[in-house]
């Protein structure tokens, strides 16, 4: 159980660590619109957007002596579609001296934007910041979809989109041309999509990533796992979801056993409220009633006799 813990922890991660310090050059004067706060992985910190797409990491707390460096495995869902399929022409990183948290990829007018994963949408607004029509969508294993530039939202708040559904088209933005400003983000954290997606050939260029959560968005800090380590998760995985299985099992067994013992106590209460009463010379069906509290139409239901069959002296019939 403790390898399996350990093998869960370093697939999916662990709000309770904390992360690395972070370099004060980082952190930008609030003195812009926010455009959206990200809760992390890390509880100490808090991602935040601003409207000329300038982000900044916002520290609570931070305590640097329990600070620790860990990586998450980054599962992509098999179920797969892409977003629009074109040119990235302004990728992520730094763009002009500002941090561009998504790819923009050229369209045509009017082209569908489709939902990449199956998910719920969390934001569905018309915005007059440069996100414009926007929509934000989670998925499984953490990660979460933000689509901008809209012409139009087809999907609302609490809905659930299923992996291909479309959810809007693209639109032009400031002489841009029509196009897509599509944004990945895992436990909060601003991913690169184009590592993730090939968005001229439309397809995903890897299964697994490996994702350091002690940085911020950086080259460096987000790859497609290597061979060796896909089949190390790939094993560990397969170990996680044996234990699950014998978890599942054990759980089945116990709720069929517990559901077999209520049968039995309930079937020992009835037996037990069973009440009998031995035919004498001169009873009637209306005084043995009588006598046990009960009515003439019981006592033949629960022997199965009439009001008219006659009664034997010395035989025992059910009165409860």
């Amino acid at each position: 159980m403790r390898l399996i813990l350990s093998v869960a922890l370093f697939l999916c991660g662990m709000t309770g660590l904390m992360a690395g310090p972070v370099p004060a050059d980082t952190l930008v004067a609030p003195s812009k619109t926010i455009l959206d706060s990200i809760p992390c992985s890390d509880p100490s910190r808090m991602l935040i957007i601003y409207s000329d797409n300038t982000w900044a990491c916002e520290k609570h707390a931070y305590d640097a002596t329990n600070s620790e460096e860990y990586r998450v495995a980054l599962i992509i869902p098999d179920v797969f579609h892409i977003p629009v399929q074109g040119r990235v022409f302004t990728p992520f990183g730094l763009v002009a001296g500002m941090m561009h948290t998504g790819v923009d990829v050229s369209a045509k007018p009017g082209e569908k934007v489709y939902c990449p994963f199956d998910g719920v949408v969390t934001a569905s607004a018309d915005s007059t910041s440069a996100y414009g029509n926007m929509i934000r969508i989670s998925h499984q294993n953490g990660l979460e979809s933000i689509f901008s530039n809209l012409a139009d939202r087809r999907a609302e708040v609490g809905q659930s989109i299923a992996c291909a559904t479309v959810i809007g088209t693209a639109d032009s933005l400031a002489g841009a041309g029509p196009h897509l400003h599509y944004e990945l983000r895992y436990s909060g954290k601003a991913l690169d999509p184009a590592k993730v997606m090939d968005f001229a050939a439309g397809v995903l260029r890897a299964p697994i990533y490996i994702v350091n959560m002690d940085a911020l968005p950086a080259e460096a800090d987000f790859y497609s796992a290597s061979t060796g380590e896909q089949r190390e998760i790939y094993l560990a995985q397969i170990q996680i979801n044996i234990e699950r299985e014998r978890l599942e099992k054990e759980r089945a067994e116990r709720l069929a056993k517990e559901e077999a013992e209520r049968k039995a106590r309930e079937a020992a209460a009835l037996e037990a409220a069973k009440r009998y009463y031995t035919i004498r010379n001169g009873d009637t069906l209306s005084r043995i009633a009588v006598k046990n509290h009960t009515t003439v139409k019981a006592i033949c239901r629960l022997n199965g006799i009439k009001e008219t069959t006659i009664l034997r002296v010395g035989k025992t019939i059910r009165v409860r």
